[in-house]
């Protein structure tokens, strides 16, 4: 009994707190649609830098940052491209994750009423996987369009090269963990529902 009114405890706090996260995602979806917009009207309109922000000239390399020397900064209509791409990617992966916070609330609703093979829980669970999946290729192309901004748009190798850096190479890092996650998520799906059935069947005796 005592595990019983723990579980259901856990799953309100989780509720609330996903609750939380899909509040969070709304933000990051307007976040990304205004800097998508900001983006758009800035290579529309042909405004200039200083109008839409600062810190064009700086290159972040995972936890470095450059701070270009005038006359080499990354092109500005480059940058524009890149944040177009990664602001409608980004806002994509927003709406994903509105979506995937929908799934686990609904999943953890009936253990908060101490019924966790009741409902929906394994068509939900299986939703949540191919939301995952979903997710996790357009993190790839996120992370992939990134690569080949740093390659072809600021042209990596001509800032870097010097007597001193002899070569740079550019790695895209394919990630494909998303694959596993999601499959856990499937084989959990499908245990739920075999639950649920004998559950019903455990009912449907009694």
């Amino acid at each position: 009994m005592m595990k019983t009114e723990k579980m259901n405890k856990i799953a309100k706090i989780l509720v609330t707190v996903f609750k939380i996260v899909k509040v969070l995602t709304v933000v990051g979806m307007v976040a990304c649609g205004v800097a998508l917009l900001i983006a758009l009207a800035a290579k529309l309109f042909n405004l200039a830098p200083e109008m839409i922000g600062e810190g064009f000239n700086v290159w972040t390399l995972g936890p470095v940052s450059l701070t270009m020397a005038e006359g080499y900064a990354p092109d500005y209509g480059v940058v524009l491209w890149q944040i177009m791409v990664a602001a409608g990617i980004a806002a994509g992966m927003m709406v994903v994750a509105r979506f995937a916070t929908d799934c686990v609330i609904r999943i953890l609703q009936p253990v908060c009423e101490g019924k966790p093979f009741m409902g929906q829980v394994g068509e939900n669970l299986k939703k949540l996987s191919g939301l995952m999946v979903i997710m996790g290729i357009m993190n790839n192309v996120l992370t992939l369009s990134e690569t080949l901004f740093v390659s072809f748009g600021y042209k990596a190798a001509e800032m870097i090269v010097s007597d001193k850096v002899a070569h740079v190479a550019v790695n895209y890092n394919l990630d494909l963990t998303f694959l596993i996650k999601a499959a856990a998520v499937l084989l959990i799906a499908y245990i739920f529902e075999y639950g649920q059935s004998l559950q019903q069947l455990s009912d449907e005796t009694l």
